[in-house]
């Protein structure tokens, strides 16, 4: 795809029928690269002669890896893209899920992906949490003057429940301005969020607002076992946690190197915190779900 503002060079390789046809490229999968290779080198120098760089940007590229796994895909998909990118100067992004890193390391890729650098993107940091808390439902004072409407303590209570993520920011908030409203309420305090989840803490389902939590397709083969043992993980840390913010690893794990292997893992992708021998459960909101779900107040 091509900008808006450059829809002049679209309509230049349209008239010189430098463009890429699928229906051309699919009808024929012997030929198919072949194709594909030849009107996109086509495609890069006459990009490059109008001194634009091409940017390809791909989410989900762990989808890939997944598929090979699977044997639905050929793992030879990674050599056509290092020469994808090599040989047509071209500037890649490629999004993946938490097992991105594990792709990256796998022996067979290591030459595919060398000059691949790779950078973690996991939480937003906390100024930008809160920013984006508070920034979007701001107000003018009688002096115009553009005015917070969350209390200290409500932003930092709101942060301990999301633990930065984007996804939770928006839709608690969301939730919260619904509910401000209907309070006629101007500012908002750590009571009228606490009351907020308090009587809709049910509407939060688990699959929709948390899966990336408990999710993990780390392992191709058992992913669905992982999953399960990861809820009661977390299940366990949040009980052990009802009054209290940390608990001891040593009363998680009891000595079993199985939960002391799926602990770990759950604190590299972030999902636990773990310091000094401690853990707990890193979003907060989660950890008040599974009490509700257990009954527990």
């Amino acid at each position: 795809e091509i900008e808006e503002n450059h829809e002049d060079l679209l309509q230049q390789l349209k008239c010189k029928n430098i463009i890429i046809e699928p229906d051309k490229i699919f009808c024929n999968p012997e030929s198919a690269q072949a194709v594909f290779n030849a009107q996109f080198k086509k495609i890069c120098d006459f990009i490059h002669k109008q001194n634009k760089q091409i940017v390809v940007m791909i989410d989900e590229f762990t989808y890939i890896y997944d598929w090979i796994r699977q044997g639905k895909m050929s793992d030879t998909i990674m050599k056509f893209w290092k020469a994808f990118i090599q040989n047509n100067g071209v500037f890649a992004i490629v999004i993946g899920q938490d097992h991105m890193m594990k792709f990256m390391k796998d022996s067979r890729f290591a030459n595919d992906l060398a000059a691949t650098a790779d950078k973690e993107i996991t939480y937003l940091d906390k100024e930008f949490a809160i920013k984006l808390m508070y920034e979007p439902i701001m107000f003018k004072n009688s002096d115009g003057k553009l005015v917070n409407r969350y209390k200290e303590e409500a932003l930092e209570y709101l942060y301990d429940l999301t633990a930065g993520s984007a996804f939770l920011i928006m839709n608690l908030c969301a939730g919260l301005v619904d509910y401000l409203n209907k309070a006629h309420s101007t500012y908002i305090n750590k009571a009228h969020i606490e009351d907020y989840i308090r009587k809709n803490i049910s509407q939060f389902e688990e699959e929709r607002y948390f899966q990336p939590q408990y999710h993990d397709d780390s392992e191709i083969t058992n992913s669905k076992d992982i999953e399960e043992e990861n809820k009661r993980m977390l299940r366990k840390i949040a009980l052990e946690t009802c009054k209290k913010d940390w608990v001891l690893m040593n009363n998680i794990i009891n000595d079993n190197e199985e939960n002391n292997k799926i602990l770990s893992n759950l604190a590299s992708r972030h999902v636990v915190d773990i310091d000094n021998g401690r853990c707990r459960i890193k979003v907060g909101l989660y950890k008040k779900w599974l009490l509700a779900k257990e009954g527990m107040s």
